[in-house]
């Protein structure tokens, strides 16, 4: 089972059907470049145009107990700075993603799943199959917001908790 590219798709389609990110926006999981809305291999700039959401979950990690792990999943937005001077379309564009993750944990504190975390749970299930049991949804500290290489930075890093069937 690839956890990590089963939850780079489940974060990329949540934010997809429920963010306001607009639609030239492009989303890039990973694992998953030709999965999203905007990829071009015939294109002179690939699966790299901006602006751009992408996407990197880490390898799962099991917490001491042996059978709870743990994804960290940053979500990084990217803005070419001679397009985004200001920052006002990153900053758009990370408001719309909070806007969906707060929902997410949201939901799964209050126990009371929405539409994004119903959505969030069947991706999952989708893209890793049965044997991957959802458990809950935490942040982790992000970086600072930068610019670097031409490029605009600001990211929201979520952990997903989960158990698996299979072993």
């Amino acid at each position: 089972m690839n956890e990590a590219k089963a939850i780079e798709l489940a974060i990329a389609n949540t934010i997809r059907q429920f963010g306001e990110i607009g639609q030239k926006t492009l989303i890039r999981p990973w694992q998953s470049l030709d999965a999203q809305h905007g990829f071009d291999t015939q294109s002179k700039d690939g699966d790299r145009f901006f602006p751009c959401i992408d996407i990197r979950c880490g390898t799962a990690a099991l917490d001491e107990d042996q059978s709870t792990w743990t994804s960290t999943a940053p979500i990084i937005i990217c803005t070419k700075t001679e397009d985004d001077e200001t920052h006002a379309e990153a900053s758009s564009i990370y408001e719309a993603v909070k806007g969906v993750t707060d929902s997410l944990f949201k939901q799964f504190r209050t126990g009371v799943d929405g539409d994004e975390l119903t959505f969030f749970k069947a991706q999952l299930t989708d893209h890793a199959g049965t044997a991957f049991h959802w458990g809950g949804l935490s942040y982790a500290e992000g970086s600072a917001p930068a610019a670097d290489d031409n490029l605009n930075m600001i990211d929201i890093v979520l952990v997903v908790y989960h158990s698996r069937t299979d072993f």
